[in-house]
């Protein structure tokens, strides 16, 4: 019986094969342990650790020779997991024989960094590698947000590994549509979009609703004092109350578009993504890094034209004269495991970021975020930068000083390099 990615599988799975081994005995799993990333879809880190106890007398081989990257990479990668007290000890040694060291990156703020990956990006792609020899991976969705508007502005095309655009994702547009219907309140398709997230009102109610606000001189204004003397169902018009409520408050917080967004989840879409979504929380999270990028802007109507702007550069190419398909990879860690390029960003590698702050305070859960560190790293062939920002800002927090991921500081300082940004963006 051969098994192979012996560390996802998962309680069932490996049942299973001790079962159908059960006669002979005579199994081969391959897998490591390493890279057991995959704890949230199942997968039972006990099965590849605890095997040579359920066959104590199986062989172990250790394949340790690594084509991939250039020393320093693996070097500082082995002192990674080597923190790691559950693991079956290995040491990756290069075929390779030169290479740069990592490099380590603090910046800022947020805005910062998405700077200096960026320019980091264009300098590596006039040294001569292609766009899609480079990556930039990251522990959660939301984390991209301010590199993918970043990237936008400069141009530079990008696919995403780990999902759509940050702006082209549901709960993000839902959003959106409440602040477009204040900025705008002849706004259609923002009016359909906001009203079918409440109770009772579909594709049906949302059309009569807005055809009654359309002949309106001021639909806002007229959904506020009138929309409940539309012919509709009682639940329908409880629905509208609370609609014309929480638009009420939304135009009293001064057009300031973070408070704003906060409002809209604090007064019940916070619970609609609950009731809705088994991945509410990073949804949630989604939002309150919009709603920390959008306090950079001093109008509503400023932020949404930047908004506007950005989807009308989505398609823009680098430089005249760029690959059609050369495109920069953005991916989460757990999409990029199997995958390699020469040129690899890890960034946001700051306490409650990385590692998640839901890791904090167990063991088990802090092993398996280094592990997926150590994958991150790994899939570095020629270059790594390792970024993460001083400072955290928002409306859902004030602004605080970040610490250094543990992983970072667990670094032995003569594995890195360190690189310090200034004020114009430059490293040094």
């Amino acid at each position: 019986i051969l098994v192979d990615e012996y560390q996802d599988t998962n309680l069932i799975q490996a049942e299973i094969v001790d079962f159908l081994a059960s006669e002979n005995r005579n199994v081969l799993v391959v897998g490591d342990d390493s890279q057991s990333i995959y704890s949230f879809r199942g997968a039972n880190f006990a099965n590849i650790i605890d095997f040579p106890h359920r066959y104590p007398d199986c062989t172990i081989y250790k394949l340790e020779t690594n084509y991939r990257s250039v020393p320093p990479i693996l070097s500082l990668a082995n002192g990674i997991i080597a923190i790691n007290t559950r693991q079956f000890a290995k040491t990756l040694r290069p075929v390779r024989s030169s290479g740069e060291k990592p490099v380590v990156v603090p910046t800022r703020n947020v805005p910062q960094q998405a700077e200096f990956v960026a320019s980091q990006i264009l300098t590596m792609r006039e040294n001569g590698y292609s766009l899609k020899d480079l990556a930039v991976l990251y522990r959660a969705h939301y984390q991209s947000l301010e590199l993918q508007i970043e990237l936008t502005r400069r141009g530079i095309p990008f696919d995403i590994r780990s999902g759509i655009r940050f702006f082209e994702q549901a709960h993000i547009k839902d959003v959106i549509s409440y602040l477009k219907v204040i900025a705008n309140p002849r706004d259609e398709m923002a009016w359909k979009r906001m009203l079918k997230i409440y109770p009772g009102i579909g594709k049906v109610s949302s059309e009569k609703v807005w055809n009654v606000l359309k002949e309106a001189a001021d639909p806002l204004e007229y959904f506020r004092q009138s929309a409940l003397s539309v012919s509709l169902p009682s639940g329908v018009r409880s629905s509208l109350s609370t609609v014309g409520v929480l638009l009420s408050e939304l135009e009293t917080i001064d057009f300031e578009p973070g408070t704003m967004i906060k409002t809209i989840v604090e007064r019940g879409y916070g619970d609609y993504l609950s009731s809705k979504y088994p991945d509410h929380r990073d949804r949630l999270q989604d939002i309150e890094q919009l709603s920390a990028f959008a306090t950079q802007y001093s109008s509503l109507d400023h932020f949404l034209s930047e908004l506007a702007l950005l989807g009308e550069l989505e398609g823009e190419n680098v430089a005249a004269g760029s690959i059609p398909d050369e495109k920069l990879t953005l991916s989460t860690i757990h999409q990029a495991k199997g995958l390699e390029w020469p040129g690899v960003f890890i960034i946001w590698l700051c306490e409650g970021a990385f590692p998640s702050g839901r890791s904090v305070g167990k063991e088990e859960d802090i092993e398996e975020e280094r592990r997926l560190f150590y994958v991150a790293c790994t899939r570095a062939k020629d270059y790594l930068f390792l970024t993460y920002p001083l400072v955290s800002e928002g409306t859902w927090n004030p602004s605080f000083i970040r610490k250094p991921s543990r992983f970072v500081r667990e670094l032995k300082p003569s594995c890195y390099t360190k690189w310090f940004v200034d004020q114009r963006g430059k490293s040094w």
